[in-house]
This record gives structure tokens, sequence and C-alpha cells, in this order.
């Protein structure tokens, strides 16, 4: 101990490593590189070693091509020489590639040859048959050789992109920056954002258009405003802030394009001027900068030629036209704008205010370590007012349609409102550079909200009309987590861009991406460069300016006085028709008396059209297009007829047999024919074989091998896609209707999505009860690298149903006419995702209603894949039925819900202490502490141990529907998390399991958790809907902070018992409803709409019931009895137990 000497502990207080690099790797670069990646040679100096065709990426690095190590050659050009100029060695293919293509000319001509000796050998009555045969054989390689070209079209290699700027010779490269040590970069040390001055005036937002969907889409109108987009060193603000303030100036759009140029793949260029120690970041006259690019990161962009309307260059101007119009539709425009102190200073005095568009800056300062001082020129687009009346200021961008085969096949207008988190996914696949500079700019300028509009074009191949589709919001922040966007990335790219310009002289440079390659590099300008062209305009303009004076006319002011002469003659003969305004939506405000009692029958416009009147439901049969006449609203029935009376003496339907169509009749002729073919094409093929010489006989064997590989490859491909398209099995019911029971009311889905309802008062806490325990922040690192197993927790989940619950039972002496718990007003609120069949019973006792759940039923069980095109249809004894899958997810959900808090751990007591203490006081709690509500939870008993129950809090909640309705619920609470300032946020927990990828829509996981998270939350919302749905509206009712998902995975696909947790991730449970297309106007609606029915019935029970196979709710009245034979037999069974414990005691 006396010679030991303790080390130096360096402590890294900003996370893990050692704090500062030692001396002897200060200077040495470092080329990244993965694990996975395959080895060829030891050394590869040319880069040419593996060129074969079939397989191109196989040793490249999934990080590119690093530059790091590459050679730069700049002097002495004619002495050194580093790369062997001697051929390369060529492969097998590549030396015989002449001969391979002269050998199979050769084998078509023998082909051809032996197809013309066969027609001469065979007799007369052959011949027709073997022309037959070959003129199908035609049909059937012309039919797949199409598809073979199509195949290769989408593999060809695409064009190499043209450079935004053309690089001169006296041009010299001063730095150049890779992108993977870019993507690398981290800054931490910057301040918070300081605001200068403020200009401009706003308009607010128009909050109909968040209400608008595919099926009441809008028109884009164009919209004649001016849009300022003047560069950094022509602001009059930036040049006065210049002169006291700041070192380093720029605008919003072109830090974005810094920060995220990582994400970039087409050309751009930014101009750097460097005046003593300030530095100045412009964009280049006559540049493209501002217009928006489209799918500039798909794996398919747009290569059409210049004359086409989809070329790149036509494609941005069209979304850069559609960005300006809709940001500036969807604010009232002429309306009261929200001023600034400042005017807008591109504005002059006598221009008209009504001409410029909506928009605000904000001059900001931020402090990047202590020697630079960045000024910001950042833009907002509007204001919107909240529920409060708060102002909230917005930036609204526009993502636009433009093909829906070039965008994954996911056409707008049938995916967006039930499947808006795949569309979006697509787009972040697409247009990834693009949604990260308009976040980037977003939180930059300090926005609360972007706001994004998807719109599309009116007709495929019509650029020039457009329509709105919709609306979506996000904070940016959150939007930049979901889009894997880091600000630490951001800002370390910009710091490094920063100190490379500041170590340059004094001069103008130019900051280009290379257009086909993962680069960024810095060019010194020669002087008077992207200077002549500037002098030019200024000359063309003063000429121009000139000519107007010795005219004496302007243009703008007589097309004013026109327009006032005929709106004075126009307004004096136009009546203003009555214009009903509607609060509450779009439409009139009541309905006319002489259509007020006639039914409603929901339909389409793209529905197709049969004949006018079809009485028997049975006129297209057709087995090949089932559903080509039936509604996208499925078979209504408000003008069905229902025969009740008089039975004998009316008769409605005609039961004459139906026409039959020329297929039905000749089915089996046709059959017939086809069976007589194939045998008469076996028997000319032996008879061919038979009647050829024995040279020839080989090749012929030789092609019906082929021929039959071909068939048998297609084969396959064609049952695929039978099975694929192979009706489903009819659902069952979740329980079996009984004669006696009778309907009372029927409402279907069309009916109940159209429901709206906003008199709901805030809800108000009447008790809250039990104890949670904390999150464990741990489970948010984890990630598919090291995933975690998922424990076995044995803990008691508590299910009680509403009138089993003694605090609702004492509530209801005083209070409340009814009462729910959150699961089961979340299966109401949201039946109209569903597709299974689900049930609760209805108890009305007096003036109250009681919602329950039924004794032994599966409501409490999970559905997995419920709402997916191909759900689970395994039989029951397999694990991957829908019960034993609905199980499993339970099961999932239960454990890990405990095991991502901090438990409260039992340990046994000393020893010296156990045999002195009973049994039950024998263990103590440890190491977690719980967050305790006033009072216990109302369904533990006293002398049960605490730590077996699972961490849930009840809030027992009130809201008042209307004047009449006062509604009683029990909420549940999963956990509590704490924040960085200490408070504490309520959570739900809930959990997502994936059980078989192929059956995922191919979205392994383990594979793109981590990196496409987006698409597979997408997937999640596409299968489990109804489930996902549900979960939001419980967290939502319960009043939880944040919605945790877990995501879980078997650790084997054929293991149901092993599972692994993957990941999770966190919502806030009323931005995340907003994503998955929740509308809680629609769910209180259709609440509201429930309880009235059930209002009106008369005391009793009554089971709501959804059918398993149609998307209808029927109410069911129940004779006395039903039901309780089970109730009854278990108290008989509990009193038995009873007695026996009595006796044994």
């Amino acid at each position: 101990m006396a010679k030991f000497q303790a080390p130096v502990i360096q402590d890294n207080p900003t996370g893990w490593g050692p704090c500062a690099i030692p001396d002897r790797f200060k200077d040495m670069p470092y080329q990244p590189f993965s694990k996975g990646d395959r080895l060829g040679k030891v050394s590869d100096w040319t880069g040419a070693t593996y060129q074969d065709k079939r397989y191109p990426n196989r040793y490249t690095s999934q990080f590119g091509g690093g530059s790091v190590y590459a050679y730069f050659h700049e002097e002495n050009e004619t002495t050194f020489q580093l790369v062997d100029t001697a051929k390369t060695q060529k492969t097998a293919y590549q030396k015989n590639r002449m001969r391979f293509a002269q050998r199979n000319l050769r084998r078509d001509k023998d082909r051809r040859n032996l197809t013309q000796f066969n027609m001469q050998t065979l007799p007369k009555s052959a011949k027709q048959k073997e022309r037959d045969r070959m003129r199908l054989q035609k049909k059937f390689q012309k039919q797949f050789g199409a598809r073979q070209k199509w195949d290769q079209k989408s593999q060809a290699q695409q064009k190499p992109r043209d450079s935004s700027v053309e690089v001169r010779s006296d041009w010299e490269v001063k730095e150049e920056m890779d992108f993977p040590r870019l993507m690398k970069m981290r800054y931490m040390e910057v301040s918070d954002p300081e605001d200068i001055e403020c200009c401009g005036a706003l308009e607010y937002y128009d909050k109909a258009f968040d209400r608008i969907t595919t099926r009441n889409e809008k028109t884009l109108r164009s919209i004649k405003r001016i849009f300022h987009t003047v560069t950094t060193t022509d602001d009059p603000v930036i040049r006065k802030l210049a002169k006291t303030q700041g070192n380093v100036f720029a605008t919003d759009a072109i830090l974005a394009t810094l920060m995220c140029c990582t994400r970039s793949v087409n050309s751009w260029d930014i101009i750097v001027q460097r005046v003593g120690n300030k530095l100045f970041f412009d964009k280049r006259d006559s540049s493209d900068f501002d217009l928006l690019t489209v799918s500039e990161t798909a794996n398919e962009p747009p290569q059409d030629e210049v004359n086409s309307f989809n070329s790149p260059r036509n494609l941005a101007m069209e979304a850069t036209y559609i960005n300006h119009n809709f940001s500036q539709q969807c604010l009232r425009m002429g309306g009261e704008r929200y001023k600034f102190p400042n005017p807008n200073p591109f504005v002059e005095e006598d221009m008209d205010k009504s001409e410029v568009a909506s928009v605000a800056y904000r001059y900001r300062h931020w402090k990047l370590g202590e020697d630079i001082d960045l000024i910001v020129r950042c833009e907002h687009d509007g204001v919107m007012t909240g529920a409060n009346g708060e102002v909230s200021f917005i930036n609204v961008k526009t993502l636009n349609e433009w093909d829906s085969r070039y965008c994954n096949g996911v056409d707008w207008r049938q995916k967006l409102d039930s499947q808006r988190g795949a569309v979006l996914a697509t787009e972040l696949k697409n247009n990834s550079y693009k949604l990260a500079r308009w976040t980037c700019c977003a939180m930059l300028a300090g926005s609360e909200y972007l706001k994004l509009g998807y719109v599309s074009r009116y007709h495929l191949k019509d650029s020039a009309r457009h329509v709105i589709l919709g609306t979506q919001q996000f904070k940016p922040n959150e939007f930049a987590s979901q889009i894997n966007l880091s600000m630490e990335n951001a800002w370390g790219i910009l710091r490094c861009v920063i100190d490379i310009c500041r170590k340059l002289d004094e001069g103008k440079y130019l900051i280009l991406k290379d257009p086909n390659k993962q680069v960024i590099r810095v060019y010194s300008l020669p002087d008077g460069t992207f200077s002549s062209d500037e002098d030019e305009e200024e000359d063309d303009d003063e000429e121009d300016v000139e000519e107007e004076e010795e005219a004496g006319t302007n243009f703008i002011e007589t097309v004013n006085r026109s327009k006032s002469v005929v709106s004075r003659t126009v307004m004096a003969k136009f009546q203003a028709p009555v214009i009903q305004d509607n609060p509450s939506g779009w439409g009139p405000c009541a309905v006319p008396e002489k259509f007020k009692d006639m039914p409603y029958q929901p339909f389409s416009k793209g529905d197709r059209l049969g004949k006018v009147a079809d009485w028997t439901g049975a006129t297209y049969q057709d087995k090949r297009y089932t559903n080509k006449y039936s509604s996208q609203f499925g078979g209504g029935s408000h003008y069905a007829y229902f025969h009740e009376e008089d039975e004998t003496s009316f008769q409605l339907v005609d039961t004459a047999k139906t026409q039959k169509t020329a297929y039905q009749k000749n089915r089996m002729r046709f059959a017939q024919r086809n069976l007589r073919r194939d045998k008469d094409r076996r028997n000319l093929t032996q008879f061919s074989m038979q009647t050829l010489p024995k040279s020839a006989k080989q090749k012929e064997r030789d092609r019906m091998r082929l021929q039959k590989k071909f068939q048998k490859q297609f084969g396959v491909r064609q049952k695929w896609d039978q099975k694929s398209q192979a009706q489903q099995k009819p659902r069952d019911s979740s329980v079996e209707v009984r004669s006696d029971w009778e309907v009372k009311e029927e409402m279907d889905f069309p009916r109940l999505m159209k429901m709206r309802y906003m008199e709901v008062s805030d809800p108000e806490d009447i008790e809250c009860c039990g104890a949670l325990e904390y999150y464990d922040k741990a489970f948010d690192r984890i990630t598919t690298r090291n995933e975690k197993t998922l424990r076995s927790i044995k803990r008691i989940f508590h299910t009680v149903t509403t009138t089993d619950d003694p605090v609702i039972r004492k509530l209801a002496k005083t209070q409340g006419n009814v009462f729910a718990t959150d699961a089961i007003l979340a299966t109401l609120m949201c039946c109209t995702r569903s597709v299974n069949s689900w049930d609760i019973i209805v108890q009305r006792v007096g003036n109250k209603l009681f919602f329950d759940k039924r004794d032994s039923s599966d409501f409490d069980l999970l559905t997995v894949s419920e709402t997916a095109n191909e759900p689970p249809q395994d039989e029951g004894n397999s694990f991957n039925s829908p019960r034993n899958l609905a199980m499993e997810a339970t099961y999932i959900n239960h454990n890990f819900s405990q095991q991502c808090l901090r438990m409260v751990r039992r340990s046994p007591a000393p020893r010296q202490q156990v045999k002195r203490l009973p049994l039950s006081l024998s263990f103590v709690s440890q190491g977690g502490e719980r967050y305790k509500f006033p009072n216990p939870n109302p369904f533990v008993e006293e002398d049960m141990d605490k730590s077996e129950v699972a961490s849930v809090a009840y809030r027992y909640r009130h809201w008042k529907l209307g004047e009449d309705i006062d509604l009683i619920v029990r909420c549940e609470h999963d956990g509590v998390m704490t924040g960085a300032n200490g408070e504490v946020s309520f959570i739900n927990v809930k959990t997502l399991n994936e059980w078989d990828s192929r059956y995922c829509n191919g979205v392994d996981w383990r594979q793109k958790l981590d990196s496409q998270r987006g698409a597979v939350l997408a997937t999640e919302l596409k299968n489990n809907s109804y489930k996902l749905a549900r979960w939001t509206c419980c967290a939502m009712l319960a009043g939880s902070e944040y919605l945790k998902l877990g995501y879980v995975s078997r650790y084997h696909v054929k293991d149901s018992a092993r599972h692994v947790i993957l990941g999770t991730q966190q919502f806030k449970p009323n931005e995340f409803a907003s994503q998955i297309n929740l509308s809680m106007e629609n769910a209180w609606g259709i609440l509201r709409c429930v309880i009235d029915i059930c209002r009106k019935l008369d005391e009793g029970k009554y089971l709501i019931l959804k059918d398993p196979n149609k998307q209808v709710i029927r109410v069911y009245s129940l004779p006395d009895g039903t039901f309780s034979s089970d109730e009854d037999e278990e108290e008989d069974d509990d009193e038995e137990d009873e007695e026996e414990e009595d006796e044994e005691n």
C-alpha cells in the first residue's frame, strides 16, 4: 500500500470516453467503418477490383466511400505516378462476352430452324394445333417480357446530376468536408436566442382548414401576393446591425441548408464573404436556392426531360407555387393582422399592404462559445389563437403529390384520412432534406407550431390545378425527434463551417455541394465573380424606369381604376343572398322542412353505378368483380325494406331467376375446352419428339425444361397472388345472439362518423385512489443493439367492472346519472375503427345508466393486427391464432407496464428475526418509492402485500354533457415520471408487439426500428388502428401528460413465450390523437348518441353488440336473468370454498 500510486482518472462531465484526444492521435484522420462490412482484399488501390454487375455494392461500406485517406494529387504531376496504368484483370464474362453473344445467336437460329422442320414433318391436321401453340407461347413471352423490361427499367442507374453552378478553372479548393465526418459533429455550447428586432405583420390562421378531408377537398386558389426573398447583405436591418454587433450574419433558410446538409442529394451553393472579422452567408443571385425540391431523397427521383412537366426543375417550380399559395390561402386574408413593433423593412410606404404576403421577421442573436456572435433573420408565416385566446406563431409549409406511382404506390386520396402515418412516412423517406430544413427554420424562429398542408394535382397530368386534401400540425422540437433530426449535430456542422471560413483570408468564397458525391467543397472566387449579372440587371432596370417616366402612364394605376369602376356598377344591381353562418362546421345550420324526416343513405362520388334501381341485390354476381359496384360506405340500411306484417299478402322482390351472363351459362363448356386443349398440347409434344431426329431431340428437351422452369417460377407467383386475394373467413360474434333478444336500435358507422359534439365541460376530479411507481428512464435508452429481456412479473391486476366498484356505488347515491370505466367509454368512442365483435352491457336503473362489461368475456384482451389487410386467421391450436395472439399481447402489456417502473421489491428480513415474526410480516419493502394519492386502492384488502399489486391509480372524474347528463368515469394511470425540474407527470404505459414481420408489410423491427421508426409506427397505425385509438382516448380521459409506447418482439418468430424489449417512444396524447386522425369531437358525439338512445329505453338490461362482419352496432333488450347464471354459480363456489376453509381451520 505504501508504494501504490492512484492513477489519474479523467472525469468527462458531458458523456463517456476521454476528455481530450492524446497527442499521438491528435492530427490523425478517422475513416468510419462498420463491423458488418464485407472484406474483400487487405488493400485495394485501384477501387475497381469488385466490378461484378450482379453484386455491385457487395463490398461497399454502409458509411459510403470515405475520402479521409484519399490521395489528392496537387503538384508535380509529371514526376510521380501513384496508380498502376496496366490493364486490370478481366473476369471470365468480360473475356468471353462476344463468344457468349454469338452462342446465343446460334441457339436462336437453331430454334427457328427446328420449328420450321417440325412444321414440315407434321401432318395437316396437327399443323394448325402447332400454330396455336406457338401463338400462345409468343403471347405468354410477350406478357412476361414486358414485366422483365419494366424491372430492368426500375433498376437502371440514375443519370448523373448537374451542379448548381459551373466550376471554373481559376477557382481554388480551400477545404473539403465529407458527410460521414459532418454527421459525427456535436456542439452544445449554444446560448438561448435573444430577440434584437421584430418587424412585419401576420394574418390569423383559419381553423376551417383543419376540417378539410379527402371527401370535402378544397380547390387551391392562385393568390397574387409579393414574397420578398432578400439575401443577407441586401437586408437593411442586417446592414444596420453589422455596424454595432455580431460577427456572423445569415438568414434562417441559408443556415438550415448548412445545418441539414448531410441529408441533401442535389447540388446547391452558398456565397461566403469575409469582411474584416465578419462573415456574411449569402445566396447567389439568379440561383434556384429558393425553389423547393421534389422527391429529392427518393429511391427513384424524377428524371424526365426538361420539356416534360415532371422534370425536376418544373416540379420544383410547381412545389414552390403551391407552397406560396397555400401559405396565404389558409389565413384569414384581408382581416385583422397581428403587428410587430416595426414595419416590414422591404415594403415601401406607397405600396398596398394587402398585396404583400403575410410574413414577419425576427432578428435573433445566438452566442456560439465566446468568440462567435451569430445574428439570423428568421421568419413566421402566421399566428394562431388558442382555446384561451393565447397567440401562437406558426410556420406554414406544403407537401404536394405529383404522381402516386412514384411515391411507393401511396395514393393520398385513398390513404390520407385512414392512414395518414403511412403517407407522412413516405414523405419522410422521399423528402427527408426538405422536411428537415422546414423543421430547422421553425426551431430557429421559435415558432410554436409547424403546419403541413397536403396538396395534390386535380388530375395526374394537370400541373396547373390543385386541390387541398388535408392539414396536419406538429410542434417543431417533437417533430424533429420523430424525423431523427439532432440539433446538437446541426449546430456542430454550423460551427465547423464557421470555423473553417474564419481561417480564410478576406474575400469571396463559394460553398458548393458536389452533385454526385456526399462532399461539400469551399472554393475561393476571384474578384468580380457573380457581379457582371448584377450590373447588367441594374442598367436594365434604370432604362425601364426612364421609359415609364417618358410615357407618363402607370399600368397598375390604370388596372386599379378600371376595377373600381366595374365594382361600383355591379354592386348597384347586385343583392347579397342570405348566408347561413354555421359556427360548428360547414353546410346549412338546420335541415329544411321538406328533408327533415327523410332518411339519408351515404354514398361516394367514386362509386360505380350499375342500374338505376336494383331490387334483388344479386344483379352483379360475377366472381371476378365481387365489389365492383359496392359503395365504400358499405351496404346502408336506410332505404332497406323490413317486412314485419302481412307476410302473405305482399311481395316486394321478384322471385324469378336472374339473367345469367355468357360466362355463367358456358362455364362447364369453357372448362371442358381447356381440358381438351391441354390434352392435345401434351399429345402434340409427344408426337413432335417422335418425329424429330436424334440430334434435335436433346435441344427440344432443353427447351421444354426451360419452359417448365419459367412456368413454375411464375406459377408460384400466381398462386401467391391468389392466396393474398383470398376472401377472409367470417368472424365470430363475441356472444351468441339468442332468439328471444329483441333489436331496439341499429347504428351504422357512416352515420356515427359524422357525429360531432362540443358542449363538453372540463373534467372535475371527484376522488383519487391508489399509489404509483416512478418510471425508469433507463428504458428510453434501449435500442435494437442493446435489447432487454422481458421478464415475467407476477402482480395482481384488478379489472373490476362498473357496478362492482365500491366507489362508483357510493357516488351513484348522491351524484351522476351515467357511470362507466375509461376502457368501456374508449371502446364506444372509437367504435368506428373496430373490426372484430365486442359487447357491452347497459343497465338502466331509474334515471341512471351503468355501462358494464360482461363477465367471462374477452373484453380486456388486446387484439393483434385487427385492422390489417390480412389479419391472423390460424386455427385455434396454433400459437398464431387470434385468441392466442390476444392473450400473448395482454401478457406482454402487463409485464412491460411493470418492468419499466422502479418496482418496490421484497426481501426477507434478517435470519435472527424470521423465527420471531409472523409470516405476514416477514417481508419488508425496499428499493422503490411510490407516489401516493390521498385514498388507498379500493380493491386491495388491508392484509394484502402491497408489492404484489400492480402500480395503478384510479381517478374518478366528472363531465357534464349538456345540461342533462352528468358522466362519472373511473380512469387509470400506470405510473409517474419526473421532469428536469422535478415536476411530476402522470403517464399511461402500453406495448406494441411484433409476432411475425412477414405479416407486418415486411417491416422487420430489428432492422428498421432505430433508423426508420416512423415507418414502423405507420405500419402499426395501419394494422392496429383501433387499439391505438383506444389507448389514446383512455390517456386523454385520465388526463395523463404522456403516453409511453414500448416495442416488444419475440425472441424467435416461433417462440411465443420469450420476448425482448427493442425500444420505447413517448407522445403527448392530444398531439398523438391528431397524428392518428382521432377527433375527440366525433368521439364525444358518438358517446352522446349512444347515451341518448339508451336513456329512451325502459328500465332493464340491454346489450350493445358490434356485428362481427358488418359496420353496424345493435342494441338488444335482454330478458330477466340473462348473464346471471354464471354469477350465481361463482357465488355458490365461493361460499363452498369458504365453508371448506372454516372446517379445515
